[in-house]
């Protein structure tokens, strides 16, 4: 191990134990006090199981030991950093202490906040706040590696007032670049691709380390605590080393696997992200709390309104309630009286037993939930639908809300996961502001900016159809955004063979053309279709035209903008050959589905199989579960021939079990896979230009010296705050931010709006 000696003042693993055991007070458990006997345990099982501690893991509790260990850390230039805090409240819960690890070093625990876990004091034994700060800046310069960074970097932010430490390497980023599939956690990224096979102790610490869950961290005793604290940074470090080691542009080997193209997507967009993504959650958003409370009024009025309205509509239906009741007494308790709302089981007695009516999915012939209510012709369906979307805005925004301010700050400062889905794009939570519904103003009308500030706002025009003429070279695309043409309006009347001015949604003189404007919008469907990879019938269901309809429209387009085909094609193609496609940065999307076999064949009992033979058979045939393949391939024809014959199917599938065999049908899974090759590649090359965009607005110094800075990103929209007077010249420099953050072969617009709340009426500005 290492050249530092922790047996000084500070505390190693074995004099934490035995000074514990001295200040141990014998405090009589009245009525099984659950604390006191976890703990006991967790003691016992970390004495019985680890001997009492783990020789490279090691808790600081002297300046001298910290001054020691931070110097050998700056000379390595390397390492990992973590924290320990009593939940997930960056800003208003309390840090428990600090992890650290460098290379040859011991991973070490700094406790600071602990307090006894039967009396309440602090625990002596821990260094003042100040000066651990004191060390923990001086690695301003150092490497550092972390796992979700932006929880360490807001908690060493707000619990200890350090504002200058920057990640390096953040490993849940760098496992979501190397494999989006697979869960992200550190523990289990560790064990899976790190953990070496004798190191026995990784076991016995996840199995102690489970005995606490739901335990305040500063409860827990200084000898226990550093066991499972200390070793985060160094999975952390060790973690990131192996990420390294195919994320890079230096070895031949990943450069011919083109990870180097991956490595620049981590360390010119993601990385480059983190920094700004932690400004706005630091520096979080206000919220109208007069306006919330009026929204609460409305909304809680017109829950009770849609209410009444449903005891009446259920009223309607008594007689036929009474009379299945008595038809059905087995099934008449399930059902109260009024029906509740709440549940799918009376939904879906009342709709399908009482009411008869037969579900439009045949995957779900008793569903409940929205797409099928709203298909569902009967007043009833409809008020159920209005009740629930009130219930969510009411339990999700409007009520919740207030609930989630800081109490240190009175903000809401929101979670910005920066790689919150499969294809690189932002998720919020607390709250998850992507989810607000488009048709409602109200909620975001909530959102408002600092005193004497507006909100600024730059939201990408058309940004994911613009990406779709950069990547498939559409000339016809590419011609009429050079020509300033509104895109749908342009492709309808390539399809319509109409001039395009019968394609757009007014007239000259600003009146609506209604004809115009359906055309532009049957468009618009399809192309956006196409990008999000529906079918046709979700874009004829979505449209209101029939499959045939949307089918020769999609015919239609496909025909005269070949290369946009061709793209598609080509992704799907890609996908095929590589396993993944990728973005204009070389993001990559793994579809490993798309290379599933159609269908999969298995023998349930091998004894029950034509080809088994116990007597002529060898050893090795016995052994073997294969079908096969003649009898895979006739199957197969079988069930192709049947594609879209449920019925016949069934039978088919029927058959084989009688035989011995089970067939899994992928070709669900496949066709999904090739439906996201389209939308992962324009979606997450969207996803990379507004990374670019926010980390250009956060880097530009002149933004930052007229008080700009960002406060929410949503799709394609990024809002900042500004003062009033800063205004003007802060307009043009976000303009130009976001529409050079990536160069296309088509020009990019980008719509600016000043208001004094979200979704405001537009401030005119000269």
């Amino acid at each position: 191990m290492a050249l530092f000696n922790f047996n000084r003042k500070g505390i190693d693993a074995g004099s934490a134990i035995k000074r514990a055991k001295k200040r141990k007070v014998n405090v009589p458990v009245k009525g099984g006090n659950s604390l006191v006997t976890t703990i006991e345990l967790i003691r016992k099982a970390v004495n019985e199981k680890l001997g009492g501690g783990i020789d490279d893991l090691a808790c600081i509790t002297s300046e001298e030991e910290l001054a020691t260990y931070v110097k050998h850390f700056i000379d390595n230039g390397c390492g990992g950093l973590d924290t320990e805090t009593t939940g997930l409240n960056c800003v208003d819960d309390k840090i428990a202490g600090v992890n650290l690890y460098t290379p040859g070093e011991k991973g070490i625990y700094v406790p600071l906040n602990h307090v006894s876990y039967m009396t309440g004091a602090k625990l002596k034994d821990q260094l003042p706040l100040d000066i651990v700060k004191k060390y923990i800046t001086q690695l301003e310069n150092v490497k550092l590696d972390f796992s979700n960074a932006h929880f360490d970097l807001q908690v060493l932010y707000w619990q200890m007032g350090i504002d200058n430490i920057k990640a390096y390497w953040d490993t849940q980023l760098a496992a979501n670049l190397l494999n989006e599939n697979e869960p992200h956690g550190l523990k289990y990224l560790y064990e899976k691709y790190v953990k070496k096979e004798e190191d026995a102790n990784s076991k016995q610490l996840a199995t102690f380390g489970t005995l606490f869950r739901g335990v305040p961290f500063t409860k827990i005793p200084l000898d226990i605590a550093y066991l499972y604290a200390g070793k985060d940074p160094k999975m952390s470090y060790e973690l990131g080393e192996f990420q390294r080691k195919y994320l890079n542009d230096t070895d031949p080997t990943m450069i011919k696997r083109h990870l180097d193209d991956v490595y620049r997507v981590m360390v010119d967009i993601e990385m480059p992200t983190v920094p700004a993504v932690l400004d706005m959650e630091i520096k979080g958003i206000n919220i109208d709390m007069d306006l919330n409370k009026k929204l609460s009024e409305k909304y809680h009025k017109r829950k009770e309104d849609v209410e009444n309205k449903l005891k009446i509509e259920f009223d309607k239906y008594s007689t036929e309630l009474e009379a299945f009741k008595k038809k059905h007494p087995d099934l008449s308790s399930r059902l109260s009286n009024p029906i509740n709302i709440s549940s799918p089981k009376q939904l879906g007695i009342f709709f399908y037993d009482v009411l008869g009516l037969k579900s439009p999915d045949k995957d779900k012939p008793r569903g409940t939930g929205a797409d099928i209510l709203d298909k569902f012709e009967v007043p009833v369906a409809k008020l159920i639908l209005e009740y629930r979307e009130i219930d969510k805005l009411l339990g999700t925004y409007v009520d919740k809300l207030p609930t989630v301010l800081s109490k240190r700050t009175n903000k809401i400062h929101c979670n910005f996961n920066q790689y919150g889905t499969v294809t690189g794009r932002f998720s919020s939570d607390n709250p998850n502001l992507q989810n607000i519904p488009s048709h409602n103003k109200d909620i975001r009308k909530m959102f408002i900016p600092d005193d004497g500030n507006v909100l600024i706002g730059g939201d990408y025009s058309q940004q994911e159809p613009r990406s779709l003429a950069h990547m498939s070279g559409d000339e016809k695309m590419i011609e009429a955004y050079k020509k300033g043409r509104d895109i749908y309006a342009t492709i309808a009347s390539y399809v319509y063979k109409v001039p395009y001015e019968e394609c757009l949604e007014f007239n000259p003189d600003g009146t609506t053309n209604a004809v115009g404007k359906q055309r532009r919008a049957n468009l618009k469907g399809v192309v956006l279709g196409i990008i999000y990879g529906r079918g046709v019938n979700s874009i004829a269901e979505k449209l209101k035209l029939t499959k045939k309809e949307a089918q020769s429209i999609i015919d239609e387009f496909f025909t005269l903008f070949p290369k946009v085909k061709q793209f598609t094609e080509d992704s799907i193609r890609m996908a095929h050959e590589l396993g993944y496609v990728t973005t204009f940065s070389g993001r990559r999307r793994r579809l490993p589905d798309i290379n599933l076999p159609p269908y999969e064949f298995k023998y349930i009992d091998k004894s029950t199989s034509d080809s088994f033979n116990p007597f002529f058979d060898t050893a090795d045939d016995v052994e073997s579960d294969e079908v096969p393949e003649y009898i895979q391939l006739s199957y197969t024809a079988m069930l192709n021939k049947a594609r879209f014959d449920k019925k016949r199917r069934k039978m088919i599938l029927y058959k084989a079990r009688t035989e011995g065999i089970t067939i899994k049908n992928n070709t669900g899974y496949i066709a999904q896979a090739e439906r996201q090759c389209v939308n992962s590649r324009i979606q997450g090359s969207a996803a990379d230009m507004t990374k670019k965009a926010m980390i250009a607005l956060h880097n530009n110094k002149r933004l930052k010296e007229l008080g700009y800075c960002m406060l929410i990103q949503v799709h394609d929209e990024i809002i900042g705050q500004c003062p009033l007077e800063a205004v003007k010249e802060v307009k043009p420099i976000l303009e130009e931010c976001m529409l050079n953050a990536v160069k296309l072969v088509v020009p990019m617009s980008v719509d600016v709006d000043i208001t004094k709340c979200w979704y405001g009426e537009s401030l005119n500005i000269e």
